[in-house]
């Protein structure tokens, strides 16, 4: 026999006391009379209540009552009924007990209550209901008993209300096999085990409980559908606040679980389930998790400072993410991994440590209207999607990365986000393929607005991609890109556009001005460049290096601090064809060790220098059928030759024989001799630098070259299509 300690407050129960309580069955108002030492009460049988003389008959209207005893006992219960039918009411009795305090076991057919009992110290129950039906189970304190507070195995629908369950070794209230049960405003608190575990008691409700500082979890319950979670408190409990496992259709709302070690809420293999309005905060893991579950709704939630997760949503399908609260969480705002059909819509994941929301390896999202701000890294972080709407969303000021990044991913839209003031870039799309990026608002970002590295098939339509202290758009190492009707002004770094190993591309209709670089194009191939404005930038409108086998055509490459369109090495078999590079400060257009390049229909008016200029190294160049229009008026670079085009290999061909057309020339106010200088004559002095660029760049794109410096013996270009127009204006080629 196991001997226990007997209780220093013992005497508080023997006090007697005159409080008045409100009886359950039938609202009658009874007193309380000092306790009643007695002996353990075991009925077997009906007949046995007789035996005790109790009050009542047992029938509903005049239950017998079993009141006001107490009972410490060495037998296996302080009260024990079984096999009976009869009515009856165990209240305001004090029970110690060798294993349970009170314990009722297969009765049936009468109306049972046990109300505002005490049972504490009992080496396994404090109450114990087991093969009943109905029974109401209210206003009983369960105390430092070494397994259950309350336990039910086998009951249909019980009500438990109003109890209080602390300091019991295993779980406060422990629920087996009841289904429709009432579990209401009890307190399970500071128990060694759950709190409330629930298993196999479907259809039942959970409301008002206060579930806290329990040493394992608050609300626990597994193989439970069509569960109602209304209105519980649990806190500070050692692992999660409310889990449930293989419990679908399940209710949980306005519930609170912060502070707790583990996680606030956690929803394992439920699906069909409803969260709504809870509370999470503050828990070492995530505020609300779910796992292998589908169709299931997370609305309206506070999942704030945990340690890890605001929301975490794994494995499942069918879900939707609403207006939810998640901030402040370690790593992630929102989680999402192995989802199908999913929406995240209008939620707030702001201040998080790394990243605002992410999904990963999911399909056919729906990622909408969310604000993403303040993050460590990243606003959003999107991996291994396949098809989705990313639009409306607002992703800015993240600490360290990009508003919003996605990586392998396909068939995605992206549009109307706006992503400003990221300390890294706007967007990103990485190794991704058939993505659209459309009107999206990408301005203000300390790097770049749009970057697509090792992607295919991506379409950018619309976007503002302006005023971001690097490049507007930026692509590497990607293939089968659209680039149209973007704005890319006044970025400060090395292109409003900038392809990098980019081929088979189209860069159509965009916008870029005030930059370094209107367009940067390098060791690129196969693009097409049409009918842009690439003006008032710093450098060039246009800049390529090892670009080839490309057309640029109808561009406006005006009023640019060198020139408008600017050849830097090895650019091959590109046509430039019926642009417009005017007004530069520099050039129009300029070669350097570029050959099999065709010049054609361009129109060069009023460049400070030439019109076109070849370098020695620029060789097999056809210069054919453009508009030379009042270039270098100042003779700033051949002081001695009144000159709109330079060539300085003499390879190249500035008049086709065979159809007798070369270029136009303007006829210039002041006509002078062609003369080549003597070999004695000195070089005219260097022209002045260009204001210096808010920013170097980097080595991919070269400081644009000097001038050509006039040779002695040089190659002039002569004959009727000399670069002094000897024909009248009204004469134009055709």
């Amino acid at each position: 026999m196991i001997l226990k300690k007997k209780k220093l407050l013992l005497s508080l129960f023997l006090t007697v006391t005159t409080l008045l309580t409100f009886n359950l069955y039938n609202g009658t108002t009874v007193v309380k009379a000092a306790l009643i030492p007695h002996g353990p009460i075991v009925i077997q049988q009906d007949a046995d209540f007789a035996l005790y003389g109790f009050p009542g008959t047992g029938d509903p209207s005049t239950p017998y009552i079993i009141e006001n005893y107490e009972i410490i006992t060495s037998n296996y219960a302080g009260i024990f009924i079984t096999h009976t039918t009869k009515s009856f009411i165990i209240r305001n009795c004090y029970v110690d007990a060798f294993n349970n305090g009170i314990y009722i076991y297969e009765t049936y057919g009468g109306i049972i209550e046990v109300v505002n009992n005490t049972c504490e110290y009992n080496n396994h129950v404090g109450v114990r209901i087991e093969f009943v039906d109905s029974p109401i189970i209210s206003e009983n304190k369960c105390y430092f008993n070494l397994e259950n507070g309350l336990r039910f195995w086998e009951v249909l629908s019980p009500t438990i209300i109003d109890n209080r369950c602390q300091f019991n070794q295993y779980s406060g209230l422990l629920l087996l096999h009841s289904e429709n049960s009432i579990v209401r405003n009890n307190i399970l608190s500071d128990n060694g085990g759950d709190a409330m575990e629930v298993k196999f008691a479907p259809n039942s409700v959970f409301t008002d409980n206060i579930c806290n500082n329990n040493q394992w979890h608050g609300i626990d319950i597994a193989d439970s559908e069509m569960c109602t979670i209304v209105g519980n408190e649990a806190n500070g409990n050692s692992a999660v606040g409310i889990i449930l496992i293989t419990s679908p259709y399940a209710t949980l709302t306005d519930n609170t679980c912060n502070i707790n070690l583990g996680d606030g809420i956690i929803l394992h293999e439920s699906s069909n389930s409803v969260l709504t309005d809870n509370t999470a905060n503050f828990n070492q893991y995530s505020g609300i998790g779910t796992s292998r579950s589908s169709s299931m709704i997370i609305q309206g939630s506070f999942c704030s400072n945990n340690g890890y997760l605001g929301i975490s949503v794994f494995d499942g399908s069918n879900f939707e993410i609403l207006n939810n609260y998640c901030t402040d969480n370690g790593i992630w705002g929102i989680e999402t991994v192995k989802m199908d059909y999913l929406t995240v819509l209008n939620n707030f994941c702001s201040n998080n440590g790394v990243w605002g929301f992410t999904t990963d390896l999911s399909s056919n999202i729906l990622v909408a209207e969310n604000e993403c701000t303040y993050n460590g890294y990243k606003g959003m972080f999107i991996t291994r999607v396949n098809e989705g709407d990313i639009t409306d969303n607002y992703c800015s000021y993240q600490y360290r990365e990009d508003g919003i990044s996605v990586e392998q991913s396909s068939d995605l839209y992206i549009a109307d986000n706006l992503c400003e003031y990221n300390i890294d870039l706007g967007i990103t799309i990485g190794s991704s393929d058939t993505i659209v990026v459309e009107s999206n608002s990408l301005v203000n970002n300390y790097n770049w607005g749009l970057f697509v590295p090792h992607s295919t098939n991506i379409d950018i339509f619309n976007n503002n991609c302006s005023n971001n202290a690097n490049r507007g758009i930026y692509t590497v190492e990607s293939r089968y890109l659209t680039i149209i009707n973007n704005i890319c002004n006044d970025n400060t770094g090395n292109g409003g556009i900038f392809i990098d190993v980019t081929t088979y591309s189209t860069i159509e209709n965009n916008i870029a001005n005030n930059n370094r670089y209107g367009l940067a194009a390098v060791y690129s191939n196969f693009t097409t460049v049409s009918n842009n404005e690439f003006s008032y930038n710093i450098i060039n409108g246009i800049a390529t290096l090892e670009y080839r086998n490309s057309t640029i055509s109808n561009n406006i490459c005006n009023y640019n601090g060198n020139s408008g369109i600017m050849f830097y090495w090895d650019t091959y078999f590109v046509d430039v064809i019926e642009n417009e590079c005017s007004y530069n400060a520099l050039y129009g257009i300029y070669l350097r060790s570029s050959d099999y390049n065709n010049i054609l229909s361009n129109t060069l008016v009023e460049n400070v220098g030439y019109g076109v200029v070849l370098n020695e190294s620029s060789d097999n160049n056809f210069i054919h059928l453009n508009y030379f229009i009042d270039n270098n008026l100042g003779y700033t670079y051949l002081q001695y030759y009144e000159s709109q085009g330079y060539d300085g290999s003499g390879t190249n061909l500035w008049f086709d024989e065979d159809t007798k057309k070369g270029n136009y020339y303007s006829d210039w106010k002041k006509r002078v001799s062609f003369p080549i200088p003597p070999a004695n004559t000195p070089p005219p002095p260097p022209p002045p630098p260009p204001a210096p660029p808010t920013q170097i760049p980097p080595p991919d794109i070269p400081p644009p070259p000097p001038p050509p410096p006039p040779a002695a013996v040089g190659y002039p270009i002569d004959g009727p299509w000399n670069v002094v127009d000897e024909y009248p204006l009204k004469i134009k080629i055709k």
